[in-house]
């Protein structure tokens, strides 16, 4: 589980070191998984709370549905 770094942590460029080569890792089914429910959740309640905007994430979230169909997702999450 994450919780958040500590003001030591923070002022610790190691600390930083070690979490990018951790997000640089090849995402596994599991991290995938995750991914896809935080995004289905955040997206949920934008649209049953913020109705104004609900024209353009509808048109975000089909790109952004092709993208992913593509195969080709994970390049622009984990690109240095």
């Amino acid at each position: 589980m994450y919780c958040m770094p500590s003001d030591k942590e923070l002022s610790n460029s190691e600390f930083f070191s070690q979490m990018l080569s951790e997000v640089q890792q090849p995402v596994n089914d599991e991290r995938t998984q995750l991914i896809n429910q935080v995004i289905d959740t955040v997206v949920e309640a934008h649209m049953t709370t913020c109705h104004y905007t609900k024209e353009k994430v509808e048109v975000g979230m089909a790109k952004f549905n092709e993208l992913k169909a593509s195969g080709n997702m994970v390049s622009i999450f984990f690109k240095y």
